[in-house]
């Protein structure tokens, strides 16, 4: 006896706003890009703040001092 599979429900959302993701390439993943913060920021003030942030916090992307200095610049 053959029984029908399972109907799936998905659900789709859409989202409205500035898409902010932080990639990190390291050598513990052959430099392939690891997504770290993806995320959904509702106006471009929000977005520039979070990439300010980002900068700032420097050890994320692993800037060093001049290269974080040059990028907030």
């Amino acid at each position: 006896m053959r029984t029908s599979p399972r109907p799936t429900s998905v659900e789709a959302r859409v989202q409205h706003g500035f898409r902010f993701e932080v990639l990190r390439y390291g050598p513990a993943t052959g430099f392939v890009p690891e997504p770290v913060d993806p995320r959904v920021l509702p106006g471009p003030r929000e977005a520039i703040r979070a990439i300010r942030l980002q900068l700032r916090a420097r050890h994320v992307l692993g800037l060093t001092p001049r290269e974080a200095a040059r990028a907030l610049y």
